[in-house]
C-alpha cells in the first residue's frame, strides 16, 4: 500500500471528525453519561487526536509512545479547540505525504497493555502499520460515538461514521445484489 493511500484514508476519517464537530453544540460535545456511556464526544476526539500527536512526536526519532499523551482538557471540553487540533493533524499528514517517506520505515512502538505499571517492551512496527493502526483506532472510536449520538437523539448523519471501509464496501455489494435480484425487479 502506498503512503498516499494510507494518508488519504486517515484524512478521510479525520474529515469525518471535522464534519461531526460542525454539527455539534459545545454542550453536546461535552455531554457524558448518556445512557451508561461514560465518555463524551470530546473525550473520544481528544483520545484520537492525541494518538495522532504521539505518532508525529515520535516519528522522527523512530520511537512512538502512545502512552505519553498530554490528555489535554481543552481538546475534550472545546469543540473549537478540537477542530483546530484536528486541522493541525490533517496538515501534518499532508506534509508527511510531501516528504515521501518510506512506508516501510522502521519504528518502535510503546502502548501499555496492562495496568500493573510494568515497563512494557517496545514493539517493532513500520510507518505503514502505524498509519493503519491510527485509521482503525479512529474508526473504532467513531463507531462508539455513532451509537452515542443516536442515543442522544441528535440529528447528525451517522450512517458512515464509524464504519470500516470494508463494511461499507460489503454493504454496497449487498445493495447492488439486491437491486439485481428477480424479486427486487418484480417489486420495482
Amino acid at each position: 500500500m502506498s503512503l498516499t493511500t494510507l494518508i488519504d484514508s486517515n484524512l478521510a476519517v479525520l474529515k469525518q471528525a471535522i464534519d461531526l464537530l460542525a454539527g455539534l453544540s459545545e454542550q453536546d460535545y461535552c455531554r457524558s453519561e448518556v445512557h451508561g456511556a461514560p465518555s463524551s464526544v470530546g473525550k473520544h476526539l481528544r483520545h484520537i487526536i492525541e494518538h495522532y500527536q504521539s505518532f508525529f512526536t515520535g516519528l522522527d526519532d523512530g520511537v512512538i509512545n502512545y502512552n505519553k499523551r498530554p490528555r489535554c482538557i481543552n481538546a475534550e471540553t472545546s469543540g473549537e479547540f478540537a477542530t483546530q487540533a484536528i486541522r493541525d493533524v490533517i496538515a501534518r499528514l499532508q506534509g508527511l505525504n510531501s516528504l515521501q517517506r518510506d512506508v516501510n520505515q522502521q519504528v518502535e512502538v510503546f502502548l501499555q497493555t496492562t495496568v500493573r505499571g510494568d515497563d512494557e517492551p517496545a514493539v517493532g512496527s513500520t510507518l505503514a502499520r502505524e498509519l493503519v493502526f491510527l485509521h482503525g483506532h479512529a474508526v473504532h472510536h467513531f463507531a462508539q460515538l455513532s451509537s452515542q449520538l443516536q442515543i442522544m437523539g441528535l440529528s447528525i448523519d451517522t450512517v458512515a461514521l464509524g464504519k470500516a471501509p470494508s463494511t461499507i464496501e460489503y454493504e454496497t455489494k449487498l445493495a447492488a445484489q439486491a437491486a439485481r435480484s428477480p424479486a427486487a425487479r418484480a417489486n420495482g
